[in-house]
């Protein structure tokens, strides 16, 4: 794996990295929210604004607040995506109802303490500099 941070980050395009997904250590947040809190430099309410849309292994994240990180997940974090869809998989939206099925249940996960993350839209743009400067591994494939 090729660490990817300031001293070399001019080599790639990080904003295509973030979006086909980049590892990063997990840190001692045991939490979803705290985990992205550190991961992006943010306050809670910052995240709450900002990160509209919360996917953790594939299913929605309500409660980043109580869901729990766990080692191997893949998270996919995105502002607002407009329409029916890009409401209903909002986190804690009104409409949650509609996707009962994909809502995660903060399920345990791999060994490796590594966790992939992939960036889309309002997060991606607003956040990479944040990503570089902290870090993250890609595949070196």
């Amino acid at each position: 794996m090729i660490h990817v941070n300031t001293g070399n980050a001019e080599q790639y395009d990080a904003s295509v990295l973030l979006q086909r997904g980049v590892f990063v250590e997990r840190p001692d947040a045991s939490s979803v929210m705290d985990f992205i809190c550190k991961l992006l430099d943010l306050e809670p309410e910052e995240v709450s604004r900002q990160v509209k849309t919360i996917f953790m292994d594939n299913q929605v994240v309500d409660d980043p607040s109580v869901d729990r990180i766990e080692n191997g997940t893949t998270l996919v974090l995105s502002g607002a995506m407009p329409g029916l869809v890009g409401a209903m998989l909002r986190s804690d939206s009104p409409y949650k109802a509609m996707r009962a099925t994909i809502t995660s249940a903060g399920s345990g996960k791999a060994e490796t303490p590594l966790i992939q993350i992939k960036l889309f839209n309002t997060v991606l743009m607003n956040h990479t500099k944040a990503m570089v400067k902290n870090g993250f591994w890609i595949d070196d494939d």
